[in-house]
């Protein structure tokens, strides 16, 4: 069973800023689930596979912000 986080869980696990978060979401490199709340929640497994060189939608940042995210490193 996949472990779901809130994208304040999710942007502390990555290390990065919520808005940062928010971004690749919207750019489609961060699928995401909306509550009826309008809240998003985010799968575990899809943060790791972000991490991840060679993933679908990993790019090889790493937990420790070290890693490029884009054509200009945000």
């Amino acid at each position: 069973m996949s472990e779901w986080l809130t994208s304040k869980e999710a942007a502390a696990y990555l290390k990065v800023t919520r808005r940062t978060l928010y971004r690749w979401m919207e750019e489609g490199r961060l699928p995401f689930f909306v509550m009826a709340s309008g809240r998003r929640r985010v799968r575990k497994e899809d943060l790791d596979a972000l991490l991840k060189p060679g993933e679908p939608g990993g790019e090889g940042a790493t937990a420790e912000g070290g890693g490029k995210i884009g054509p200009n490193g945000s």
